[in-house]
């Protein structure tokens, strides 16, 4: 679904901004797909050797661990991204940063 959102936000950018090759913007999306890859094969392997998918435990457990995966999953996602200099995540962390030295000197 993704791939074909994709396209379809291709199509309906080309119409308001004229001709956008796919070569424009394709080193970004490999970056943005290498990133969410190489943060949640670890993830998955540990889900796995836990057995996290095939668990019966209580609910408190599970939400412990969903938490754990969705934690785990942002912060990789965001080291993996920033070491492949999406623009996104780079602009992001600015920002924050930005954030944090005006509260810091109010």
């Amino acid at each position: 679904s993704y791939i074909g959102g994709l396209f379809l936000t291709l199509a309906l950018l080309s119409r308001h901004t004229g001709h956008i090759s796919f070569s424009d913007f394709s080193s970004q999306h490999a970056r943005l797909f290498i990133s969410a890859v190489v943060s949640m094969l670890p993830l998955f392997g540990l889900s796995q050797f836990f057995s996290w998918a095939e668990n019966d435990a209580s609910t408190f457990v599970r939400a412990g661990e969903l938490f754990i995966v969705m934690f785990l999953s942002f912060i990789g996602y965001v080291l993996v991204a920033k070491m492949l200099r999406v623009s996104e995540i780079s602009k992001m962390t600015l920002l924050i940063k930005e954030q944090v030295q005006q509260v810091r000197n109010r």
